[in-house]
């Protein structure tokens, strides 16, 4: 005896594919919405080529530059001795007043 629910489903899935394969196209106006979404998209993917293209290719002027420029010997002024990067001037200095504003030396 075949299997009644196994035999069920074939019927359903037969059914539901010729339902599918005899169904007419829609003849409707979908507006421009698609249209401009995708010249929006089309628009942000060449941004995205361009900038990943130039960035890639100007690099390596970049890091000649940098390396021309130190090679000359950049006057930049040496940080002061104690100084750190996170530390305003004024507490280094130990002028201002309030908290935090004595330093030790």
């Amino acid at each position: 005896m075949p299997d009644r629910n196994g035999l069920l489903a074939a019927k359903v899935v037969l059914a539901l594919l010729v339902l599918c394969l005899l169904a007419s196209p829609a003849a409707a106006y979908v507006g421009p919405g698609p249209g401009l979404e995708l010249v929006g998209y089309s628009v942000g993917l060449l941004g995205f080529l361009v900038a990943a293209l130039s960035a890639t290719v100007l690099y390596p002027f970049y890091a000649f530059l940098r390396w021309l420029r130190g090679l000359r010997g950049s006057a930049k002024a040496a940080p002061r001795a104690g100084a750190s990067l996170g530390a305003p001037a004024a507490a280094i200095s130990g002028e201002g007043g309030g908290e935090g504003s004595h330093v030790t030396r």
